[in-house]
């Protein structure tokens, strides 16, 4: 990887604070959802949020992929195993148990319908966060990349 001019350098820094950004006001969301109405049951969906990535993570470290840095994690490759497609179904599960866990504690009246309303809004912008700053990543990267030939 060819060194970072002066302009990549403040894209990355620039993408890493709105990053940050989308995810603090996503988790601002969650835990005000629930201390606002004193109900922390929903709480649990932050479990599995947290939890989310691991599969997806796991498999692309198992599947052989070893790059110098963590940003070969990130690349797309022309074949892709069968772990790593398990790693993003997995995943997919745990996002999908987040957003329905909150759906059954609002449908049995265990969460007010302002707590279900902060804790989707808040899952919904971390989620938005976390694709559009892999996607950001990966045209920075490929930016870098066609640079060097």
């Amino acid at each position: 990887m060819a060194a970072l001019d002066q302009g990549n350098i403040i894209k990355v820094v620039l993408l890493l604070i709105c990053c940050a950004f989308g995810l603090s006001l996503g988790m601002i969301l969650l835990i005000l959802g629930c201390a606002l109405w004193n109900n922390w049951w929903a709480l649990f969906a932050i479990c599995l949020y947290l939890f989310a990535p691991i599969p997806d993570l796991l498999a692309k470290i198992l599947s052989g992929v070893r790059g110098s840095s963590i940003d070969e994690l990130f690349v797309d490759k022309p074949s892709v195993s069968l772990g790593e497609h398990m790693g993003a179904f997995f995943t997919a599960v745990l996002a999908t148990l987040a957003i329905g866990l909150i759906c059954i504690l609002l449908h049995a009246n265990v969460i007010p319908w302002q707590t279900f309303l902060f804790q989707l809004a808040g899952g919904l912008i971390i989620g938005v966060t976390i694709v559009g700053g892999l996607a950001a990543h990966r045209v920075l990267m490929f930016r870098n990349k066609s640079t060097e030939i």
